[in-house]
């Protein structure tokens, strides 16, 4: 799968900054990133959940996370609330 265009990561930005928030929204903090390494809150972005994207990925690991996912495209059809782990 291409990597996305510089404009679709300028465009994906504009839609994330006002969605930011300071408080990690989980319960529990996750121990790790997906490229294994623990997870820095003092560097993460969190924002609230508002945005629905389609990606492809290979698998989910046993901490819940996604291995070699890939960005397809967002996915305004969709409402938030819909979305579920299938």
């Amino acid at each position: 799968m291409p990597m996305p265009s510089m404009q679709t990561l300028i465009n994906i930005l504009k839609q994330l900054k006002p969605l930011a928030v300071q408080k990690m929204p989980l319960a529990k903090l996750p121990k790790i990133t997906g490229r294994g390494q623990p997870l820095r809150p003092a560097t993460t972005h969190w924002i609230k959940p508002m945005l629905v994207t389609e990606i492809n990925y290979k698998t989910w690991d046993s901490e819940s996370l996604l291995r070699a996912a890939s960005y397809v495209g967002s996915r305004e059809d969709k409402p938030v609330m819909t979305i579920h782990r299938e």
